[in-house]
């Protein structure tokens, strides 16, 4: 799907990354404590069920009407294939054992993926640069 110059560009992004998954400079503070780990791992985590939550509720509106839908979604297409693509590994582990979480959620990002289909926008990709999926870089790229 992806042609060898998107391959190419991913490899670059990693090899320039100077940091870890928890965002501390490895290169000038060597290792992480064991205490910033835990703290990092902690909030990440918090935050991440904030942002889930947050948009299973925005579903909920949209689902019903409560939003006008073209506006939001002009507004917040990016935003919300962003988040959804970095939470989604979280989700579809939970969805395993109860399918319905964060169906409005997924209904959203699925709703949001034809808005920018439709206006032909450019393709939201991540890059992984130290294979974690906690911190990517974000590529936009042109349907071609």
């Amino acid at each position: 799907m992806y042609n060898e110059d998107y391959t190419r560009k991913l490899q670059i992004l990693k090899e320039l990354d100077p940091y870890d998954r928890s965002g501390i400079d490895k290169q000038s503070s060597g290792k992480a404590t064991a205490e910033q780990e835990r703290l990092v791992t902690v909030n990440e985590r918090e935050s991440k069920n904030e942002v889930k939550w947050d948009f299973e509720h925005i579903g909920v509106l949209f689902k019903k009407g409560s939003i006008p839908k073209e506006e939001f979604l002009s507004a917040y297409w990016r935003v919300i294939i962003i988040c959804w693509k970095v939470l989604e590994s979280d989700i579809k582990d939970k969805q395993r054992r109860q399918p319905s979480y964060m169906s409005l959620f997924e209904e959203l990002f699925g709703k949001a993926e034809e808005y920018r289909e439709r206006r032909d926008l450019k393709e939201i990709i991540f890059a992984y640069p130290t294979g974690s999926s906690d911190i990517a870089y974000m590529l936009e790229i042109n349907n071609e």
